[in-house]
């Protein structure tokens, strides 16, 4: 039997947790045996604490809420505690989409071994959840991740290989997955599992994530002028669409 360890990552993020609960209860509880649920708290002081206590607490596996260094920390945490076959990081405010069966993929999970990655739909606030098809895009990392870290499964012998560089604060799944892709196979499966809220600090552009994005292109050896100018096109694009939306 295949079992898959989900583990959700919370700060101070009440409303987003609410919504993750019951998309992943609406999952697993009809075959319970094959889910691990992790829910990794970072001392939260909003009304997440509620999850961490009863009635909400029976519904997860293991429950940790103490203070951390960052996303990251709690993360690799939840990679500590995981013992499923496969791994899936579905942090707060995140849910599977409709339509999707957890209990049909996991069955497919259980009769092949490899790193798989989906299609999503990404939430934006006050917008359409707009779907993203990565069948058409490339296997690049130069400008972020080139899929959503909450569509990937990987087998747990491949995760507790490897751990996320806390000394990256936004983007430590960029060398992370970057190094799991160099040994490993990869393979998109063309379904539609998550719906990914746009509201994480990975999802926008600021100083810190483009000097995060440099870092990492430098230590890869991919760092030139061409890559240098698109990252602070991105920045750009990004302050725009702040300014707009104030305005």
């Amino acid at each position: 039997m295949c079992v898959l360890t989900i583990v959700t990552v919370n700060f101070n993020s009440g409303e987003g947790l609410g919504l993750t609960y019951n998309s992943v209860i609406q999952q697993i509880a009809l075959n319970r045996e094959r889910y691990q649920w992790i829910l990794i708290d970072g001392l939260s002081h909003d009304k997440s604490s509620d999850f961490c206590r009863s009635p909400y607490d029976v519904n997860f596996d293991v429950v940790i809420s103490e203070r951390d260094s960052g996303i990251y920390n709690a993360m690799n945490k939840g990679l500590d505690l995981a013992i499923g076959d496969y791994i899936l990081f579905m942090n707060s405010g995140d849910g599977f989409s409709p339509g999707f069966s957890l209990r049909s993929w996991t069955n497919f999970l259980e009769s092949h071994h490899g790193v798989y990655y989906t299609n999503v739909f990404v939430k934006y606030k006050n917008r359409n959840n707009m779907l993203v098809d990565y069948s058409r895009k490339s296997l690049r990392f130069n400008l972020g991740l080139p899929f959503c870290h909450q569509a990937v499964y990987v087998p747990r012998s491949i995760y507790k290989h490897n751990r996320f560089d806390e000394s990256y604060r936004i983007y430590a799944t960029l060398p992370y997955f970057y190094q799991v892709l160099k040994n490993n196979r990869i393979e998109h499966i063309n379904i539609t599992s998550c719906i990914y809220d746009m509201s994480g600090v990975s999802s926008t552009i600021s100083r810190n994530n483009v000097r995060e994005l440099i870092r990492f292109n430098k230590n890869v050896g991919e760092y030139d002028i061409n890559i240098f100018l698109r990252i602070f096109l991105l920045s750009v694009k990004s302050r725009i669409k702040k300014l707009l939306k104030f305005n």
